[in-house]
């Protein structure tokens, strides 16, 4: 149609009254195809400005318009009358694509309508997040006042947008007290409102500043009147949770003295102290203890605070917990301990506070059926075995009783056996050699018992040194953690295995032979004492080979 118009002579810069040529009406009403084609064929003049001021840029509602009209010269800057950029009109609408495109294109940013505004104003005021987002990224003047001396935190808070309220907040930059001309601040709108309505998440200012750590915001909405103990929508967070999980000791002051709920929950049960517990935030968590939060509490699954700080390695919070009477044998559902989590991980410090607490090292899960020397054994703690070994001790409790130790399922040990036969037929030997390994590894020959065994000859071999009085040494095989015997054929060390102790002599020096890189000395020394000294260390040599050792005189 509209190349039966051109064929019929119509003029396609005819304007109206008001100055709006076909392009305008076309950009306007979103007919983006015939907008197109006014520009790529040339039949429309692109600069053409309506009598308001405005051109084809800043009518254009899609990207690859906005696009063909910057390729085609439309100025970028050009204002209307009142003072507005194509950049205020897209970002007043949320049209990231065509904000995008006169970003990239060189759009002036700063650039002041009538009133002062920019364009980061206008997107703040209307409530345009994703805009707000990309102008945040250029280079911009966050705090710019317009002639009302308003800031973009000004605009955002008076018309109750709480997303882009906590952008701005979350940016160090931002002047939280900056005043218009009349001596307001961002926080005289909230006060004058009581409570900012809540965003998508349900968050509210005093959410937003709690997380953010601006004290002086929080304050002043406290005094405001808002709501301390409001949960937001999604998360069931109060201020305090999110104040708490950050460190913010003076903002998790202000709320329990505007009488915040110490043991208030979230969504998921935990509390401001489960919060603190998990980042260890140590002071956070003082303040909330002495305030009276409860040290046991219970979430989702049966977290405590002691769980989530054992858990993390924080061994000030889980001393600070175990001062107050923590439960140190509480379970979670699945019936870890907070000790299973310590030996689990390594916390040795941890673990002997624990102990030191009451709390059992073969306490088991009871779905798992694992106990705290099992993981330690398992994951290879072997500190955290030997602390806990040693606590068994003191209680008297006989390692070495077959009694005392876990049943193994010996299922496997007639196959054990078998492998062990002479009388089965020669196979490959890697072939046999594999299955020999499984079957004695199910039996009970497992590396978690030679971790077992090895924790056990250093808590043997301290108790042999105390009594004794000696340095004396538990070497040889069961210090190693090989010395379980194959006559069991269950993994369990033997009652009658022997204990090989040595007392080293400390004080010679040794050089191996081949491998020592002492200093070499002259073959031909020239005084007694440079050959006493050759003479010493000929009678000090080792020689190493195939694993044993050569030593002369021995």
């Amino acid at each position: 149609a509209a190349e039966l118009l051109v064929e019929a002579g119509v003029d396609m810069n005819e304007q109206t009254a008001d100055g709006r040529a076909p392009l305008h009406f076309a950009c306007l009403k979103g007919h983006k195809e015939f907008a197109l084609w006014l520009i790529d064929s040339g039949m429309a003049n692109c600069s053409l400005i309506k009598k308001d001021g405005k051109t084809a840029l800043h009518l254009a509602n899609f990207e690859d318009i906005a696009r063909r009209l910057i390729e085609k010269g439309v100025g970028l800057n050009t204002k209307d009358v009142n003072g507005r950029t194509a950049l205020f009109l897209a970002a007043a609408s949320n049209n990231a694509e065509v904000v995008a495109s006169l970003l990239k294109a060189g759009a002036l940013i700063n650039f002041a309508n009538n009133k002062g505004q920019t364009p980061f104003h206008i997107a703040c005021k209307n409530n345009c997040e994703e805009v707000v987002r990309m102008l945040q990224q250029e280079r911009l003047n966050p705090n710019a006042s317009d002639k009302l001396g308003c800031s973009a935190l000004h605009l955002a808070t008076d018309n109750g947008h709480s997303e882009i309220v906590k952008r701005l907040l979350e940016k160090k930059k931002i002047r939280v007290n900056s005043r218009d001309c009349q001596g307001r601040t961002p926080l005289y709108f909230a006060a004058y409102r009581g409570q900012i309505k809540a965003g998508n998440d349900g968050n509210t200012p005093l959410h937003a500043a709690a997380d953010c750590g601006h004290t002086e915001v929080v304050e002043a909405l406290l005094k405001a009147g808002c709501n301390v103990n409001l949960h937001n929508s999604t998360r069931s967070g109060v201020p305090l949770h999110f104040a708490a999980d950050r460190g913010f000791v003076k903002i998790v002051q202000l709320l329990l003295d505007y009488e915040a709920e110490v043991d208030a929950k979230s969504s998921e049960g935990w509390t401001a102290l489960q919060f603190a517990s998990r980042l260890g935030r140590t002071e956070v968590a003082r303040i909330l203890v002495v305030r009276g939060a409860c040290v046991n509490s219970s979430g989702r699954h049966g977290w405590t605070p002691l769980h989530v700080a054992t858990r993390k390695g924080h061994g000030e919070i889980v001393k600070l917990l175990i001062g107050k009477s923590a439960n140190v044998g509480i379970e979670l559902e699945d019936g870890n301990a907070p000790l299973h989590f310590a030996a689990q991980n390594g916390h040795p410090e941890i673990i002997t506070m624990l102990l030191d607490a009451g709390a059992s090292p073969t306490q088991k899960a009871h779905r798992t059926s694992s106990t705290p020397i099992d993981l330690a054994a398992v994951f290879n703690r072997h500190l955290s075995l030997k602390l806990m070994l040693k606590s068994l001790c003191r209680k008297g409790v006989d390692l070495l009783n077959e009694e005392s130790l876990e049943s193994l399922d010996r299922t496997k040990l007639k196959e054990a056996q078998e492998l062990l036969s002479t009388d089965r037929p020669q196979r490959d030997t890697k072939i046999r050699s594999q299955e020999l390994h499984e079957a004695v590894n199910e039996a009970g020959f497992i590396r978690e018992r030679c971790v077992t065994q090895t924790a056990m000859s250093h808590v043997l071999e301290e108790i042999i040194q105390s009594h004794s009085g000696q340095t004396m040494c538990l070497t040889g095989s069961f210090s190693e953690g090989w010395g379980c015997s194959l006559t069991r054929l269950d993994g369990i060390v033997d009652l009658n295995s022997d204990l090989d102790m040595t007392v080293f002599i400390k004080g010679l020096r040794y050089h191996l032979k081949g491998f020592c890189k002492c200093t070499k000395l002259k073959e031909s020394p020239e005084d007694d004492n440079r050959r006493r000294e050759i003479a010493e260390r000929q009678r000090n040599t080792l020689e190493y080979s195939k694993g044993h050792v050569k030593f002369s005189g021995h």
